[in-house]
């Protein structure tokens, strides 16, 4: 079984859900455990995925990697793409194309394809602390 872990970056301190930051060959989830905002139940953080091979976005962006900004309502375990900058490369590494999706285009946080698929436990790691998900016991 892999533990989550903390690694350091160039941009700061990352949170590993699953993979390896350091292999570009497995499929990666990290998140920024510092949100970039907080509101009541909503936060806004950081997200970053690397992929094991190229995938094509809904938007028909080919990529291998990409980091993103994301809104997780906590009190109803909702989260939504705000931006996405793909990459060609794994690693988050070669210039990327900036998306950012309006609140009336909402993107909602998936990861097709990965097995086990992770998105409760990044639900559970950007709204498990700090009393986000107060009232929700199973975040806590």
């Amino acid at each position: 079984m892999l533990l989550p872990s903390l690694c350091w970056s160039g941009s700061g301190l990352w949170f590993t859900i699953t993979g390896d930051p350091d292999r570009e060959e497995v499929n990666t989830i990290q998140i920024d455990p510092a949100p970039l905002s907080v509101e009541g139940p909503v936060r806004t953080m950081a997200i970053r995925v690397s992929r094991n091979i190229e995938r094509v976005s809904g938007d028909g962006i080919r990529f291998r990697s990409f980091s993103g900004t994301v809104e997780f309502r906590c009190d109803v375990l909702q989260a939504r793409f705000v931006t996405s900058q793909f990459y060609d490369q794994p690693l988050w590494r070669s210039p990327g194309r900036l998306v950012q999706y309006p609140p009336t285009d909402v993107r909602p946080m998936a990861f097709r394809e990965f097995e086990p698929n992770p998105r409760d436990r990044v639900m559970r790691a950007a709204c498990g602390s700090n009393n986000a998900a107060a009232g929700r016991p199973d975040l806590q």
